[in-house]
């Protein structure tokens, strides 16, 4: 059976219902450590009792069953525990002086370095944080703070504050992002309120690779490496991304290659063959294979270290340390169950892995390659070496793709039409990269060398760089605006390894499967066509010093833009762009001075009306307002810019009781009008603080 020669695969399937149950049923999260331990004692100790006295036949589930509560409950536990470890009160009404060192290398922005601290006391109350705490920090760039590094110890005074949670519809919750890398709050430090202290010498393997990852970096800009090119071959290398130019990476993402950029399983499994091929003399000796093995660990988890424990590193090298533990062993291995073991182990040590991008990328792309590689190769078979090769990689790549591509359209909106091409091009020059990125390292010692290695690589890059555009430049190189929501995906990958079965066991059970699941995805995809046939709604987005009004009718859409949003329509992109796929739209991007008559949707003058809907958008130029014959009745008034009108003045062209104030106002403009609103009895919708408003008609 499936899960009886697979036991990692239940355990895991067990250990995830835990978390979830965690994060998605509240009164879980009101237990205590003691309730935790004394049930999860109890469970086990039923589990045991049942295992070691039940004789019934009948009765042979229900110890596997009690187990398999008892590792939900520790599931469960091991999430809440960390919350609790992470999840600390610690805003701050004023400024306090703390200590704590930076645990990452910081990431050069345009005004601001980014970094993790790691709290460790509160320096003006000698208070000692135990445990400590990581905090997200925005320390002011300056010619001092580019000396930061991995390890420093940091003496700054600020005030801790939690996160924003996303202002608008579809938004990118950026707070439950950190949450989940075990980051509650955010801290600023100014220019000159900050200085590093002296500490002793710990030792810290972080560290220690983190200088060597400078030095390795340096070595790269020293033997001729400049440009995109050092850019690339630093991300490919030891995974700093931070040079990189947007639209290089935008090339990768349309062509299929953005995964060389960032280190992952490909990286590590190729820095596996290159040393394993190394080692190839130790196959001779009588412990040969216990200490090339031994060798190969090592060496993949330095690696790890240098590039900085990714979650996909992490996952990759623990894979292939089990799977060369089991070789060492002379044992069998199931490729399901170590790959079970790996995610089992990794989230055992940190629950909210599971919920990192990276983590799900990886985990699915492997797989995939486990479950549809062999019984795809085997379709075809070739008598010629290369042509195996070619196809084994075809497979690969198309398999990983089968694995991954629902959870990256989920999360990224679109598809790379040729990236079977792609990582054919690409797989041989990322092998050739490391090689010669990895000898370029071991003789930067030897300058000529050295020399000569670096005009390789830096060839090799160029011509990565090179591929990938020209297959980013094709017509069709890629879909935009996929939307796969959570069900979609779910379904998706249904369909996905219904067909598989089917073809793979030519059963008409599975066939039946493959209707079901179809049906589920069509009927899913139907009902989401229908909701965009039929939405009628207004959204004034809350956008920091902007203001944007959004008109949707059925397929049809108006995008109304201040001056500065309409002339850069990418400030639009982080607050607007998930929305705009979900429902599909294309909007029409119109100024609010503009005049517009159609149908359904009318402007001029600042005043608007949508279906039975009337709103006027106030301009910050026209301080004062004439008295009318006969005021205009409006549902609502839109209240923008940083110049102070008084409501008062503004009654006197219209009647009003609903005054929304948008995110382009000023704290003291916000202020006075929430006054009024107070005083004359006017309901006020602040989206500074409530976010985004909708309008469904």
């Amino acid at each position: 059976m499936f899960y009886s020669r697979r036991p990692f695969v239940r355990l895991l399937f067990f250990l995830l219902a835990g978390f979830f149950v965690a994060r998605f049923i509240p009164a879980s999260q009101s237990l205590t450590s003691i309730t935790l331990l004394a049930v999860f004692l109890f469970i086990l100790t039923a589990g045991i009792l049942l295992h070691l006295f039940t004789k019934s036949f009948r009765l042979r589930w229900l110890p596997g069953f009690i187990m398999g509560l008892g590792v939900i409950w520790a599931g469960l536990s091991l999430y809440l525990i960390h919350m609790q470890r992470t999840e600390r009160v610690l805003a701050q009404a004023d400024e306090a002086i703390w200590s704590g060192r930076i645990m990452n290398e910081p990431l050069s922005r345009k005004q601001n370095l980014k970094m993790i601290l790691q709290i460790r006391s509160r320096a003006d109350s000698f208070r000692l944080l135990h445990p400590s705490y990581k905090v997200l920090a925005y320390l002011k760039k300056d010619s001092d703070s580019s000396k930061l590094h991995l390890g420093d110890i940091l003496l700054f005074k600020g005030r801790f504050v939690k996160p924003a949670g996303p202002k608008n519809p579809e938004e990118f919750d950026y707070r439950n992002y950190l949450n989940n890398l075990g980051i509650h709050y955010v801290v600023f430090i100014s220019k000159g309120r900050w200085k590093v202290l002296p500490s002793k010498e710990e030792f810290s393997l972080s560290g220690i690779f983190s200088g060597l990852r400078h030095y390795l970096l340096q070595q790269l800009k020293n033997n001729g490496l400049r440009g995109n090119e050092y850019a690339v071959a630093a991300a490919i290398l030891l995974g700093d991304e931070q040079l990189i130019d947007p639209q290089i990476h935008q090339n990768y993402a349309a062509a299929g290659a953005v995964h060389i950029l960032c280190v992952s399983g490909m990286h590590v499994g190729i820095i596996f063959l290159i040393f394993s091929q190394l080692l190839f003399f130790l196959n001779r000796k009588k412990y040969g294979r216990w200490l090339k093995n031994t060798i190969l660990v090592l060496l993949i988890w330095a690696y790890a270290l240098l590039t900085g424990l990714s979650p996909s590193v992490t996952r990759a090298a623990t894979m292939i340390s089990l799977f060369i533990m089991a070789d060492s062993l002379q044992r069998s291995y199931d490729p399901c169950n170590v790959l079970a073991a790996s995610a089992f182990l990794l989230l055992v040590v940190n629950p909210m892995l599971l919920f990192n991008v990276g983590f799900q990328l990886s985990y699915a792309a492997v797989l995939g390659i486990i479950i549809f590689y062999q019984p795809i190769f085997r379709l075809l078979y070739f008598k010629s070496k290369v042509a195996r090769i070619l196809w084994a990689a075809v497979v690969v790549s198309f398999s990983a793709q089968m694995g991954a591509f629902p959870v990256a359209a989920h999360y990224f909106h679109l598809f790379p039409d040729y990236f079977l091409i792609t990582n054919l091009a690409i797989f041989g020059l990322a092998y050739l990269i490391l090689t010669t990125g990895i000898a370029l390292m071991l003789f930067s010692w030897f300058i000529p060398m050295a020399k000569v290695l670096g005009i390789i690589l830096s060839g090799f890059v160029l011509v990565l760089n090179k591929i990938v555009m020209f297959i980013a430049r094709q017509p069709g190189a890629v879909q935009h605006d996929l939307y796969f929501p959570w069900f979609k995906v779910i379904f998706i990958y249904f369909f996905i390894l219904a067909v598989f079965l089917w073809i793979n066991k030519k059963d008409i059970r599975y066939f039946k499967a493959v209707l079901g699941s179809l049906l589920l995805v069509v009927g899913y995809q139907t009902l989401h066509k229908y909701n965009h046939l039929n939405q009628n709604n207004m959204i004034v987005y809350s956008i920091n010093k902007h203001t944007v009004l959004d008109f949707i009718h059925g397929r049809k859409d108006v995008l109304l833009l201040d001056s500065v949003a309409y002339n850069q329509p990418g400030v639009l992109t982080y607050s607007t762009e998930n929305n705009r796929i979900k429902l599909g739209l294309r909007p029409r991007h119109i100024r609010l001075t503009d005049t517009l008559q159609l149908p359904w949707f009318q402007l001029k003058s600042g005043l608007a009306v949508f279906g039975h809907f009337r709103l006027f958008i106030v301009n910050p130029a026209n301080r004062h307002f004439p008295y009318l014959q006969k005021k205009i009745p409006i549902d609502m008034l839109i209240y923008r810019g940083n110049r102070f009108i008084p409501l008062p003045e503004i009654r006197k062209s219209f009647q009003f009781q609903n005054v929304i104030i948008d995110a382009s106002t000023s704290f003291w403009v916000r202020s006075k009008i929430q006054q009024e609103c107070k005083q004359l009895n006017i309901k006020c919708f602040d989206l500074q603080k409530m976010g985004a408003y909708i309008l469904k008609q």
